[in-house]
């Protein structure tokens, strides 16, 4: 339980950092935020493989 709170508190992070970042428009940051979605989706997708 402990674990899945703070990937939680994580998530919520992770989205003020992005709305943060959008309006600069720095495309540097942009490609890595994208490659961290493509890194979750993948790795969500080999879960439900697995399952």
């Amino acid at each position: 339980m402990n674990t899945m709170s703070k990937n939680h508190k994580a998530g919520i992070g992770d989205k003020c950092f992005m709305k943060e970042s959008m309006p600069k428009r720095n495309p540097e940051t942009n490609f890595i935020e994208r490659q961290k979605i493509l890194d979750l989706v993948s790795s969500v997708e080999e879960i439900e493989q697995v399952a």
